[in-house]
């Protein structure tokens, strides 16, 4: 069965070799010269066309055909010769086919012009094959081999990592490292520039594929923080489909942060996506191109419009200068047809004395993998010969030996400065790169890159760490990173909590440092640290007159304060006090009493706790004493509203009560609000290195800039309605009319307060602005109270003949009645006015009980 299948295979093989041959025999050159062995190749070089001949491969024929004729210069004679086929077909491998049949059962004596096809070739003549050049073309060639058994392919630019497969292709070999090494260096490529979100477009065969399966698994297996993504992947046909390209054009405008694109691909890809990308108006991107590509003299002359960067991945282990001399001193009249092609491009003739340069539109990177390739067989041939044939040259008769010669060639290359040889998988052991720029109409190498010594960047001048293309920048010490469950490359950073850190610019997580044992973050929040605390404990030299007098003015405060309220309880009955309306003058003197005592929470260390304390606490105190203040002025322009002598009813009675509560409680609770919805996440406890004391100490500070700076404008405006009420009141009776102590109270309060908030905003360090504050806020209570309490005070103590009921009155309305007639008034009766005196001045009437009692 399986002779049948070959036999049928082999007809198959003749009849397509048959057909080819009447076809193709155009793209088939034999040497000059005739040998005893055959080496055939396969490049391809588009001889169908002069306008699209391909000058890297002419490059390649020229190094096959000069490794070959200097080798045979070494032996004397024509040991070897070459058969070069044109294999280029972007549709098919119909002229693959033809190159393989012909070279493997025609015989090379036949002529092009006779196509006599019915004599076999000699197999043992030929050494093996050299080519093709792309990845798929080679497995076409490996299947379409297979009846010939152990007949060897080594090709020099076929990197799929497919072709590793030794148990599906044991006969082939290749002088070009395989491209899990060229994924490496556009790896490193892509981290040395920190360009960590990329878009890929491969071609759609064999070595596309393969490159982007190997890049996506080396960039996932990747475990370092500068980590590379891939926005994402592409295949595209090498011949130009409008739709297909046209969505990765839409899909590169998507994704514009991507500002990187890597090509795995052939020249013929790089140029279609270009064009369709320029169409587009895709611009300031950066192309980094596979070594498939090569140095094409295309973009000489591309008209870079859209500010795009070009970097050509270059796969050479060097230049071998006795063949580029030789090369570049090649003429029209002694150069072949397909270099005479290129002549001609350049405007020389065959009467033309002129020599052109052709050192920029040759690529002659990779010419050294050809003369490996061509070396390798010679090599193997060598060995073959000294094992089974050591006295004289015999046919190749036992290829399974002779492949086995190939696995063991090692020779020097380029000068003595490298060795070749093979590794387990029939692969170069060594691997180099490199990278070039087109800058002004020259190819620069900027960096160089093998696989022992990794990549080295020496040309600086060329800027490209300016390029960003990262879907998220890492995140700052202190900050963690949130994974978008879409894409893993794109995150946003969250600041961790107080007293956390992150290690790493990758943490998902924050750490928290444990104050028990006094660790707190560094300046960055990169690293907990052992700090000294300092705080006000009266045990520090330097900072103990500042607690002492602070300690000393909130005595002072809370001494006077109680003193005050002592004072209203005992003389409850008194004029003076029931004129001030004992019930809120209690709550009053009682809200001093609490705000004398706050600044006493400086001691010792700062905490949440005593931060929240002080914001709600003292700005609520401070705002319910103005309120006490508006509502007493206001009580008082309500009782005295009264249109004389109309008596105060019930009603009326009950309305000021309910006016008095509601304005105690509504505007305390709109000021709660406020301070509530608007600054309650700034309520927090903030770190900072202590100034003028040693690196590890660390003072606590709560930070109110924002919310005092809030409370002073509010109870500015509060202050301006109650100014406004007080000025409404400045026409009654002295004992009554405290419009002046309002006035000099809230003045003085107010601008104390605003020396408060501009301290806040000044650069002093913190023991110094929590001295001050301390002061100042004191001062602040002490003019509320002392200019509001302080005569009353003196006056029940000092003057209490004042504080009689019947002097109060006197001196207090200097009435027009008589002493007797205001003595005579029972205490629970109304007495009618005059109507003579229903036009005098309120302030000279003594009206009824209701304001006595009001009093």
């Amino acid at each position: 069965m399986f002779l049948w299948f070959n036999f049928k295979n082999f007809l198959i093989f003749f009849l397509i070799g048959k057909t080819c041959c009447k076809t193709c025999m155009k793209t088939k050159v034999q040497s000059d010269f005739k040998g005893e062995f055959t080496i055939p190749a396969l490049f391809p070089l588009r001889c169908s066309s002069q306008e699209n001949i391909d000058m890297r491969t002419v490059a390649w024929i020229e190094a096959m055909k000069y490794t070959i004729e200097e080798e045979n210069k070494k032996q004397n004679k024509n040991l070897f010769d070459y058969v070069i086929y044109d294999t280029y077909d972007s549709t098919n491998f119909d002229k693959t086919s033809f190159a393989l049949l012909d070279t493997l059962m025609f015989s090379p004596d036949n002529k092009s012009e006779s196509c006599a096809c019915n004599d076999f070739v000699q197999q043992n003549k030929i050494l093996g094959f050299i080519g093709p050049s792309e990845s798929a073309n080679c497995i076409y060639a490996l299947a379409l081999t297979l009846p010939y058994t152990d007949f060897p392919i080594i090709s020099y630019s076929a990197t799929s990592v497919d072709l590793d497969n030794r148990v599906l292709y044991p006969n082939f070999f290749r002088t070009v490292p395989p491209d899990n090494y060229q994924v490496l260096f556009i790896k490193d490529v892509l981290k040395m520039f920190h360009w960590t979100y990329v878009a890929v477009i491969a071609i759609d065969t064999s070595y596309g594929r393969a490159g982007i399966e190997q890049l996506v698994k080396v960039v996932e297996t990747d475990a370092s923080e500068d980590k590379v993504c891939l926005a994402f992947t592409a295949l595209l046909p090498q011949v130009y489909d409008q739709s297909k390209y046209s969505k990765v054009a839409e899909k590169l405008i998507k994704e514009n942060m991507a500002s990187v694109i890597v090509v795995i691909g052939t020249f013929n890809l790089v140029q279609n996506i270009i064009k369709e990308t320029d169409r587009y108006s895709i611009s300031n991107r950066l192309w980094l191109l596979s070594e498939a590509t090569g140095k094409n003299n295309w973009f000489y002359n591309y008209n870079n419009t859209l500010g795009n960067t070009f970097l050509f991945i270059v796969q050479t282990e060097g230049e071998d200068e006795l063949f580029k001399k030789y090369f570049l001193g090649l003429t029209y009249q002694n150069s072949s047809s397909w270099l005479k092609a290129v002549f001609e491009k350049l405007g020389a003739t065959e009467s033309s004395n002129t020599t052109n340069d052709i050192s920029q539109v040759f690529d002659l990177s990779m010419v050294s993998f050809i003369q490996d390739s061509v070396k390798v067989l010679i090599e193997a041939f060598y060995l073959y010969q000294k094992m089974y044939f050591p006295n004289q040259i015999q046919k190749i008769h036992n290829r399974t030996m002779f492949n086995e010669q190939i696995k063991k060639v090692s020779f020097p290359i380029l000068n003595n400065s490298k060795t070749f040889s093979f590794n387990l998988n029939q692969n170069p052991e060594s691997a180099y790169f490199e990278l070039y720029t087109l800058s002004n109409s020259t190819f620069s190498k900027i960096a160089l890159w093998s696989n022992n010594l990794g990549l080295t960047y020496f040309n600086k001048s060329i800027e490209l760490h300016s390029i960003k293309s990262t879907c998220s920048t890492p995140c700052n010490p202190g900050n963690m990173k949130l994974v978008s469950p879409l894409n893993k490359c794109c995150w946003t950073c969250i600041l961790c909590p107080d007293n956390s850190i992150t290690t790493s610019s990758d943490d998902e997580n924050c750490t928290t440092c444990n104050e028990l044992f006094d660790f707190y973050p560094n300046e960055n929040k990169s690293e907990c640290i052992k700090r000294n605390r300092l705080y006000w404990n009266f045990m520090s030299s330097m900072q103990m007159p500042h607690q002492v007098i602070v300690l000393l003015l909130c005595s002072i405060g809370v001494l006077i304060s109680l003193t005050f309220i002592f004072t209203f309880v005992l003389k409850e009955s008194t004029p003076v006090v029931r004129s001030s309306d004992y019930i809120l003058s209690l709550i009053q003197l009682s809200l001093h009493l609490v705000m004398f005592t706050l600044p006493l929470l400086s001691f010792p260390e700062e905490t949440y706790i005593k931060c929240v304390c002080r914001i709600y606490l003292g700005s609520f105190s401070h705002v319910i004493i103005i309120t006490i203040i508006f509502v007493k002025v206001t009580r008082l322009v309500e009782v005295f509203d009264l249109i004389v002598p109309c008596k105060m009813t019930l009603k009326k009675k009950v309305y000021i009560v309910f006016k008095t509560v509601l304005l105690l409680l509504l505007l305390s609770s709109i000021y709660i609000m406020f301070i509530y919805a608007i600054h309650n996440s700034k309520y927090k406890v903030f770190l900072e290195d202590e100034k003028g004391t040693t690196l590890f100490s660390v003072q606590k500070y709560c930070n109110a800039h924002s919310f005092l700076l809030f409370h002073l404008c509010y109870v500015l405006v509060y202050s301006i309605i109650c100014g406004y009420q007080t000025f409404k009141i400045r026409d009654l009776p002295d004992n009554y009319n405290e419009t002046s102590k309002i006035a000099y109270s809230l003045f003085f309060s107010n601008v104390t307060l605003c020396a408060l908030v501009g301290l806040n905003y000044s650069s002093f360090d913190l023991n110094t602005k929590r001295f001050i504050s301390c002061i100042l806020f004191n001062i602040i209570m002490f003019f509320l109270m002392i200019i509001l309490f302080f005569n009353k005070i003196k006056t029940i103590w000092f003057y209490p003949k004042k504080n009689d009921r019947l002097e109060f009155h006197k001196n207090s309305f200097k009435t027009i009645c008589s002493h007797t007639s205001l003595c005579s008034i029972p205490s629970n009766q109304d007495e009618p006015v005059s109507s003579s005196l229903k036009n005098q001045d309120r302030s000279t009437v003594y009206i009824n009980k209701s304001v006595c009692s009001s009093l």
